[in-house]
Formats: structure tokens, C-alpha cells, sequence
């Protein structure tokens, strides 16, 4: 290597030609100045700020829509007569589902926005 930080080879022949990374060719546009970074930062924070703000209010409605007598209270003997078991079926068993997806998306939105 010389003071340029270039590698150089001698062929056969004893001329000296320029070996330059498969990076050198591409263009240069991708993310030239630091303020483009810090815009592109700054909207992926916001998208994430705005989602975590829906997935939370979807959240929080699908928690109230959620039959009262299948909390915690109904372990400690609580939640009214009947069995304590019983089969999930039709609306209530999609709520289910997608109140524990919500949950899983609410995590990785925080998570993302915390390392941003």
C-alpha cells in the first residue's frame, strides 16, 4: 500500500497499475452528506412514534372488548357462577389472537424506538 491507501501491483513486465475494491465504482449518491442520514433518522423515528401511538390504542380496545369473566379474578375464585374453562370460538377467539400480536408489535415498535 502507499500514502494514498491504494494498492498497487507489479505484473511481469515491472508496470505498476492500480487494484481498487469492487466499492470504488459504485455510485457515490447513496447517503452523501450527514443532514440526509439525520433526516432519514429523524422519519424513521416518527414512523415508528405514530405507529406505536395506533398499535396501542388498538391495543387497548381489543383489551376492553375481551370478556370480563376471563381475567385474573375468575383464579382466585371470582368471575361469577359456570365452569372456569371454556372454548374460545368465532370473534372472541380472533380477538384473542390479535391482542397477542398486537402485544408482540407494541415490543418491537418500543424496542426499535429505543435504539433509534
Amino acid at each position: 500500500m502507499d500514502i494514498e491507501g491504494k494498492r498497487r501491483k507489479i505484473d511481469n513486465q515491472g508496470q505498476t497499475f492500480l487494484i481498487q475494491p469492487f466499492w470504488a465504482n459504485l455510485p457515490k449518491k447513496v447517503v452523501s452528506k450527514r443532514s440526509d442520514l439525520d433526516t432519514l433518522l429523524k422519519l424513521m423515528q416518527s414512523i415508528l412514534t405514530i405507529s406505536q401511538i395506533v398499535i396501542s390504542l388498538t391495543l387497548i380496545t381489543a383489551i376492553l372488548l375481551q370478556q370480563r369473566g376471563a381475567g385474573g379474578s375468575a383464579l382466585f375464585g371470582g368471575g361469577g357462577g359456570g365452569s372456569s374453562y371454556y372454548t374460545k370460538r368465532g370473534f372472541e377467539k380472533i380477538l384473542f389472537i390479535a391482542t397477542i400480536v398486537l402485544v408482540g408489535l407494541f415490543i418491537v415498535t418500543s424496542f426499535l424506538n429505543l435504539i433509534l
